[in-house]
């Protein structure tokens, strides 16, 4: 894994979503050698109930899905030139697809663009109904092999100063990489591991152990070490990002993302619009230099 984000793919959805993602791509990327990749999944627009039961019987026409794709098309364009204007030092390309998931769309992208992260902008969510969730973060990072960026309207306009990165048996070897690629001058590094018990407490100490040395290796930012219980380690998680102000925490999907039993359900959705707390999940490495 790169120690810096040259090939950054942004889901567009043109909502208010499109715009926290964009903004939050932009903040991390750094000029000449960044590339932003607009990537759209068409979804042809038929407005009113009939239209929409038309859709199941007949299906979409040629037509719509031209017309459709031409749409989409432009409003990339402008999104793409009012971009520019803010930076002209990064490379903007764009793409639409039509025809599959939008998440299985977004994982085989990122596949063939080689992107070394995945920014996904989130306003609302479905913790109510999770299944409604096109996109599910932890998912979309354990399938695609690329970490996942979650982010709200409340972390625009704030400088990452916190990071909070779980700490568990596998050595977070990306989690320590991807730390570099968002190293920042005044960044402080909070490591946290689990602990159920008096059996497997001193374990969890070395294993922070071996964590701080390796960061404290690589960085000079200020790093904190502490112990958590918890059987739910995303609710844990989040309580301990609110103690301390997490701007950023770094999780491995799946067990450290679950909050319930619902698949679909992802730790971003317990979060409120205005909070700052970003998510970013990275899929384990073994190894780590």
């Amino acid at each position: 894994m790169p120690n810096k984000f040259n090939s950054i793919l942004v889901p567009v959805d043109f909502s208010i979503n499109t715009d926290i993602a964009v903004a939050k791509a932009l903040e991390i990327s750094i000029g000449n050698t960044s590339n932003i990749h607009l990537f759209h999944v068409q979804q042809v627009q038929l407005p009113g109930i009939m239209s929409y039961l038309h859709y199941f019987v007949s299906g979409y026409s040629v037509r719509d899905v031209i017309k459709g794709k031409e749409c989409s098309i432009a409003k990339l364009q402008q999104l793409k030139n009012s971009i520019h204007k803010l930076r002209d030092d990064i490379l903007i390309s764009t793409s639409v697809s039509f025809g599959e998931p939008v998440e299985n769309a977004i994982a085989k992208k990122a596949f063939k663009l080689h992107a070394d992260l995945i920014v996904i902008g989130k306003h609302s969510h479905h913790s109510m109904w999770p299944f409604l969730n096109t996109i599910v973060p932890s998912r979309l990072a354990t399938t695609s092999g690329v970490p996942v960026f979650t982010t709200k309207p409340g972390s625009l306009n704030n400088e990452i100063k916190t990071v909070v990165i779980t700490v568990d048996k596998k050595f977070p070897g990306n989690k320590l990489a991807i730390l570099e690629a968002l190293r920042r001058k005044s960044m402080n590094v909070r490591l946290v591991t689990f602990t159920n018990g008096n059996d497997d407490a001193s374990y969890s100490k070395q294993t922070l152990l071996n964590a701080f040395r390796s960061v404290k290796s690589k960085s000079i930012a200020p790093i904190e070490c502490e112990v958590l219980t918890g059987n739910n380690k995303a609710r844990a998680l989040l309580k301990y990002c609110y103690k301390v102000g997490a701007d950023v925490l770094i999780v491995n999907p799946e067990i450290e993302t679950k909050v319930g039993v619902f698949g679909n359900l992802h730790i971003s959705d317990l979060l409120p619009a205005d909070c700052k707390t970003q998510v970013l999940a990275v899929k384990p490495a073994l190894f780590y230099r």
